[in-house]
């Protein structure tokens, strides 16, 4: 009887764990989106649109899964857009013009006649006192005013039928071809070739500089140094530029509170994660002290985000409004504008106010047949993020496996509104299964050891 009752509990436990860790079904959510894939890559990112924001229970969306079309959940993870992206130029070619003098001149004496156009592209030097053939190659002036927002190093070549050179260079910079700063002094330049190896560098880097000219020479060059060789390209390579990311705007507008006079309460609607603000003033000419609060549910107290000046004012046909708000990312649905009374608010009239916010991604593997779902609305639901976010996200940001952005479709009905209202907690089975066992443990050691001390009361009556 013993073994039978051990043997029915752990079938009841084992019954329950199977039943609490049933795999997840696009029906257990209340809305989709169709993912379209080209089915030529193995990772995809979709931004989330604002309807995901607005069904979804909880904000670090934990209720949001990927399917495929035989719908089993696939490994996916949630990510923050980065506020900005790294953008990397290529190189660009960078005009070079030869200067020569005799071996007694100085290549800051020099008597240049620079022409330029109306850009201030140099088209064309002359050196007076310096012509090719005659005299010696003293330096190089490189025309760099189409290289933007600023260089961070050039590449120099010349013909590879140059056995080997080795020397060194001094770089400055120039915005008006008179005065000049230096970059690099005697910046080293070598290609040597021993046997199969080769040792090029020619390469001169500096820190990113905004400029227009450069010059390349030669002033401290040993007796024993070679002149650097007649350049055939000149490569600029540009430095590398943060461009901020750009956002999704939405318009809400708002609504006075009768009894308040200044206050003006906003319903995003959704749970969108709020990064910008913009406030959009009735008439011109206003200017305003303003304060912003936020709360979660409509029964929360409110919670100062901001302080600000905002401004609309038109003078001489133009137009100035103040900046947008930065705030810190806010996914609270309900905003309250209060407006300072001084100077008369802002009269009868209601403002409207725009939220900016850069969407989340979610990242998924393409795994299984497509098309794939995004599905997206489950009270009580767990988080879902599969094993591969440390991957994808360092693979991402090192250029290695980059996932392929993708749109979301229109949104379906999967399980319905229903889905979005909690199931209440489960009968705690586990619990109330392993007090019942350990219950019947302590009684059945109870039993056992009353029928010990039985036998032995039995055995020390017999020796009498």
């Amino acid at each position: 009887m013993t073994k039978a009752f051990f043997t029915w509990s752990v079938g009841l436990f084992a019954l329950s764990a199977v039943a609490a860790d049933a795999p997840l079904k696009p029906g257990d959510f209340a809305y989709g989106m169709a993912l379209q894939t080209d089915g030529r890559d193995g990772v995809y990112k979709v931004n989330i649109p604002f309807d995901v924001y607005r069904i979804v229970r909880y904000t670090d969306l934990r209720d949001v899964r990927v399917f495929n079309s035989e719908g089993e959940v696939v490994p996916h993870v949630v990510t923050r857009s980065a506020g900005s992206v790294v953008v990397k130029s290529e190189a660009i070619e960078v005009p070079r013009f030869p200067i020569y003098a005799s071996a007694q001149s100085k290549l800051g004496d020099l008597n240049l006649e620079i022409k330029r156009d109306t850009q201030g592209t140099v088209i064309n030097l002359k050196n007076a006192t310096g012509v090719a053939g005659q005299n010696k190659l003293v330096g190089y002036l490189l025309d760099g005013s189409k290289v933007v927002p600023a260089i961070r190093a050039i590449e120099l070549q010349w013909s590879e039928t140059i056995p080997s050179y080795a020397g060194s260079v001094m770089l400055e910079a120039s915005d008006d071809l008179k005065t000049w700063r230096t970059l690099a002094e005697n910046a080293p330049l070598t290609r040597m070739k021993f046997g199969e190896h080769l040792l090029d560098q020619r390469n001169i880097s500096f820190p990113p500089t905004p400029l227009i000219y450069l010059r390349i020479s030669w002033p401290n060059m040993r007796p024993d140094e070679a002149a650097l060789p007649e350049l055939t390209r000149v490569t600029a390579m540009p430095a590398e530029t943060n461009t901020e990311v750009k956002r999704t705007w939405r318009a809400i507008s708002g609504q006075a509170n009768p009894s308040k006079p200044g206050e003006f309460e906003f319903d995003v609607g959704a749970r969108v994660p709020i990064n910008r603000l913009r406030i959009e003033l009735p008439q011109t000419n206003t200017l305003i002290q303003a304060e912003l609060l936020a709360r979660a549910a409509a029964k929360d107290e409110w919670q100062l985000v901001t302080q600000a000046t905002v401004y609309r004012i038109e003078q001489n046909g133009r137009k100035f409004n103040s900046d947008d708000l930065q705030i810190n990312r806010d996914s609270r649905r309900h905003w309250l504008l209060r407006v300072a009374q001084q100077g008369g608010g802002l009269g009868k009239e209601i403002p409207r106010m725009q939220i900016g916010w850069l969407p989340d991604q979610v990242m998924f593997l393409a795994r299984g047949p497509g098309p794939f779902q995004l599905a997206y609305g489950a009270g009580g639901a767990k988080p879902g993020e599969s094993s591969i976010a440390n991957l994808m996200i360092n693979a991402d940001a090192k250029g290695g496996i980059q996932a392929q952005p993708i749109e979301a479709g229109s949104p379906v009905p999967l399980g319905g509104e229903d889905r979005l209202v909690s199931a209440p907690d489960p009968f705690p089975w586990k619990k109330w299964l392993l007090w019942g066992i350990l219950g019947v443990g302590v009684l059945l050691m109870a039993w056992m050891a009353s029928r010990l001390m039985g036998q032995m009361k039995q055995e020390s009556q017999a020796d009498r």
